[in-house]
């Protein structure tokens, strides 16, 4: 039996999905866009507002307010609609998604802020900063300015950005999102404590992170230095898929700061 989501009129969600077995199933520009028009289209049909998004290749990420209590109505016939053109373009059947989709419930402005970043900031798994405006799959050019999509709700986000102090509705690139790296890594912990996007499991991986970036550390003095260098890498990769490319490298770095700042 499936637990309820947890929502209410009015209520603000993270909702994701990845392809089944993490295929591409938003592969192209044909499978991103038809996603993008479906929904446009299901702003028109069901009480739901769609105030960021971002579609990647085997992903995407929505951020939806339940705003007649038919976000689920929403999904539901967002994904069917999409499973079932994508079926017949490319001649499969079946299932596309790796499960049900997965909502969140965003229960505050700072958590809204650090999640409109995260979600905006996906695509620099394989785009460098200065691109990240022009990715097309996203909602982050119409806060921009350089698009205009009239389905798309801004005043949310805009308003705690705003708040923040960032001004996402500038067309001055520079101001987006303007984190130091130590802001980047608050977001990050921010996001995760919310959204519990890390199990024990994970959060047991980023512990063994900290300790295997520390050479010296004793916990793995029974591994040599090349069972080391393996055992890191496997835990980076866990961490890479997890929470990103773009974070790992930042609690990479921060962590072994933090490490030479205990030890001062």
């Amino acid at each position: 039996m499936r637990n309820k989501r947890e929502t209410f009129d009015g209520a603000i969600h993270h909702v994701m999905n990845r392809g089944r077995n993490k295929e591409h199933i938003f592969e192209g520009p044909p499978e991103k866009k038809k996603f993008e028009r479906l929904l446009e289209e299901a702003t028109s049909k069901f009480e739901t507002e769609v105030h960021c998004y971002c579609i990647m290749s085997n992903h995407y990420h929505l951020l939806l307010r339940n705003c007649g209590s038919e976000m689920s109505k929403f999904m539901h016939w967002i994904s069917g609609k999409y499973a079932t053109w994508y079926n017949k373009s490319h001649g499969s059947d079946g299932t596309i998604y790796k499960d049900r989709y997965k909502s969140k419930l965003v229960d505050s402005d700072e958590y809204l802020y650090a999640l409109a970043g995260y979600i905006h900031r996906n695509p620099l798994t394989f785009v460098n900063e200065t691109e990240l405006a022009d990715y097309p799959y996203s909602s982050l050019p119409c806060y921009l300015n350089t698009k205009n999509k009239p389905w798309l709700s801004k005043d949310l986000v805009n308003s705690v950005v705003d708040s923040h102090g960032l001004l996402l509705g500038s067309s001055t690139q520079n101001q987006l999102y303007e984190h130091d790296e130590s802001q980047l890594l608050i977001d990050l912990a921010d996001f995760l404590s919310h959204t519990r996007q890390l199990e024990l499991p994970h959060l047991k991986t980023v512990a063994q992170l900290c300790f295997l970036t520390d050479p010296n550390h004793k916990q793995f003095d029974h591994l040599s230095t090349a069972a080391k260098a393996t055992k890191r890498r496997r835990v980076k990769s866990i961490l890479e898929s997890t929470i990103g490319v773009p974070h790992t490298e930042v609690l990479l770095k921060l962590t072994k700061q933090w490490l030479s700042n205990t030890k001062t």
